[in-house]
């Protein structure tokens, strides 16, 4: 792994709400320029926000949602460079 992976990997585990006890998953992520237009988009289309937009330290933004179907996956917006 390497270091930005390795760092990725750190930042998500100090964010992310899932019990320590969780099996292994792997949470995939779209990057888009809108979070907030990109949430109500999958929400009109049978989405369900399971943790809504908000902006982590470093200052990306992320949500998570389910699709019609139940399956997981993110949205995210990095940070201004």
């Amino acid at each position: 792994m390497d270091d930005f992976a390795r760092f990725a990997v750190e930042r998500l585990a100090e964010q992310w709400p899932a019990p320590g006890d969780a099996s292994s998953f792997v949470q995939l992520f779209v990057e888009v320029e809108d979070l907030a237009a990109a949430v109500g988009k999958a929400v009109s289309l049978g989405g369900r926000v399971i943790i809504p937009p908000q902006v982590l330290p470093d200052g990306d933004a992320l949500a998570i949602l389910h699709d019609p179907e139940g399956i997981p996956f993110g949205l995210t917006k990095p940070a201004p460079l």
